[in-house]
């Protein structure tokens, strides 16, 4: 001990930075001297104060450190509290469709064709400001636009990370009538052209006739140089048949599933990607999340490239004589998505950034009855809390199949094929369930990092049971599941602050009534998830069609009166 106290306060400095911030903090009671370097170094106070927030630092920034932890602090109170510092507003240009993505910097929305369809064949871009102490001065803020010449059918946007956004467009076969190609553009954000690095710009990913009576759904997830693009098809008979998850290396333009194959039949659009090869997809039937593993490019033949490994089975539905409960869509986001390493295109006047293994994903399951009645629930989920649940020990053996693509389907998968974990083994410790009926809950881009942003609106009935806070109208309510969080306003008792501008309420999971999401004639029985969390609603009343969330920002969206077209974005700073 004496050496390490005898090494220069910079060398001290250099051991201690690799501390986790728990390590840190317990380090400041050690001796007079850690208790001096600790606290009195501007660059171990930042990395505490940017691990309890969960966020990572950019590695290109210029701005200084104390300038940095300024910045941070700011922003974590108005998070925190509910005190945005700025609000502005920004109109929709042009004819806006229903298509749109957000990125942690970039909002974007598909532009109709004309004003009688909602066709879309362009995308407009707007990039959110960041009104940063200390920032150069920065052009007035403008819209970007892309224009394809095709349908957009889809489209995601990848552009901290790569400079990417890949849309889905359909073009009409020349020679066939009733019959539609579907294609992945592979487009660089920067330039709006060809990526450069993409050999193969245009993808093929399935044909669509008249056989198939209408054209499916798609959703598109990207991590590294892994695409992975679900289709699929509305109609019951067509959707079994047709069907599928297709990946590929984006880059390089290989495709990871065998084009020549039956493709992985999947039931949902929505994809997240835990790691670079680690992909969930919901399963409505079983119903369940199944956790996919897709090996590098080359490392076998294309049928054992991706792989279903492991399904998370979701609580039991209720089935009774005469009335049959069924899912038919569960749809799922993250926001940043999976990375190892700082995305390299963020701006640099931009310090930090959530960090994705601390990030939330988010789950909406739309349940019906017999007697179409329709009921939605919000489950949340830490993304690390899924990867532990990984079995990682399948991921390279040569002995392991995993699931054929032809028994993906299945409910009753054999054991030796795809591991299987019931609700009741898994979920109650790490997910939170809310009652979303009465929840606006269109729009799944409503997370970012461990905040996870929640939005009752005005055309929606009182009685919105088991959801804190229920009944109350045109309410945002922004909870954070970050257990730093969590235990830093239980001990400074941020709920006896008495705001006159928002209410603060902690969810610890202890209390049995705090857990329960009532089963809403959906489930077996009340629905248990204990995750913790800091719920901090407006006192305020707004007058949004929707909110969103993204890294810096809540953005507010207004529709055009009489129509489902957005007209204006109401944009909350909160750094």
């Amino acid at each position: 001990m004496a050496q390490l106290l005898d090494l220069a306060p910079e060398l001290l400095v250099n051991i201690l930075h690799h501390l986790s911030y728990q390590d840190l903090l317990r380090s400041l009671t050690v001796c007079h001297r850690f208790f001096d370097v600790i606290s009195k170094t501007p660059e171990l106070d930042y990395q505490i104060h940017l691990q309890v927030a969960g966020l990572w630092d950019n590695p290109d920034c210029s701005l200084p450190i104390r300038t940095r932890l300024s910045l941070l602090q700011k922003q974590e109170e108005a998070w925190h509290f509910f005190k945005p510092l700025a609000l502005s507003k920004m109109p929709v240009p042009d004819i806006p469709s229903g298509l749109f993505d957000l990125s942690p910097t970039t909002f974007s929305i598909g532009m109709a064709t004309n004003e009688d369809t909602f066709e879309t064949d362009g995308i407009e871009f707007f990039q959110l400001p960041s009104e940063l102490e200390g920032s150069p001065a920065k052009e007035p803020l403008s819209w970007t636009f892309v224009k394809t010449g095709m349908i957009i059918v889809e489209y995601c946007l990848s552009i901290e990370a790569n400079d990417l956004f890949i849309a889905v467009v359909s073009t009409p076969d020349d020679d066939v009538p009733m019959t539609q190609h579907l294609s992945a553009l592979i487009l660089q954000y920067s330039t709006k052209a060809p990526h450069v690095l993409a050999r193969r710009p245009i993808l093929h990913l399935c044909t669509v006739t008249e056989e198939h009576k209408g054209m499916p759904s798609v959703g598109l997830d990207v991590s590294r140089e892994n695409l992975a693009v679900s289709i699929v098809f509305q109609d019951p008979e067509i959707r079994i048949a047709a069907s599928s998850l297709c990946v590929f290396n984006w880059r390089t333009g290989e495709a990871k599933t065998d084009p020549m194959a039956r493709q992985i039949p999947i039931f949902c659009t929505s994809l997240v990607f835990l790691t670079d090869d680690i992909l969930i997809n919901p399963n409505p039937f079983r119903p369940s999340i199944d956790i996919y593993h897709i090996r590098p490019s080359g490392s076998s033949s294309p049928d054992l490239r991706v792989r279903l490994i492991h399904s998370l089975y979701l609580p039991p539905l209720l089935q009774t004589t005469g009335s049959r409960v069924f899912i038919s869509n569960i749809s799922c986001i993250s926001r940043p998505g999976a990375a190892s390493t700082f995305p390299r295109f963020t701006q640099q006047d931009r310090p930090f950034a959530p960090d994705p293994a601390n990030a939330v994903i988010p789950f909406v399951i739309a349940a019906h009855r017999e007697d179409f009645t329709r009921q939605t629930f919000a489950m949340v989920a830490h993304r690390k809390s899924l990867l532990d649940l990984v079995p990682w020990h399948r991921l390279y053996s040569d002995d392991d199949p995993g699931v054929p693509f032809f028994q993906g389907l299945r409910s009753n998968i054999p054991p030796n094929l795809c591991s299987m974990q019931s609700w009741d083994s898994w979920g109650p410790p790490v997910t939170r369930w809310f009652s979303g009926r009465h929840l606006s809950t269109p729009y799944i881009t409503c997370v970012s990092g461990s905040r996870y942003v929640q939005y009752v609106t005005h055309d929606l009935s009182q009685n919105a049971g088991g959801f804190p806070g229920a009944g109350e109208r045109d309410t945002i309510s922004i909870m954070d599941f970050n257990p730093a969080v969590v235990k830093i306003a239980r001990q400074r008792k941020w709920e006896e602050k008495g705001l006159d501008y928002a209410e603060i309420k902690i969810f610890d999971g202890e209390g049995s009534d705090d857990a329960l999401c009532p089963a809403g004639g959906v489930f077996a029985s009340d629905v248990v998830g204990k995750l913790p969390f800091v719920q901090c609603k407006s006192l305020s009343r707004w007058d949004f069609d929707e909110v969103l969330m993204c890294q810096d920002h809540l953005l507010g969206l207004k529709n055009v009166p009489g129509t489902f077209r957005v007209g204006e974005l109401a944009i909350m700073h909160f750094r």
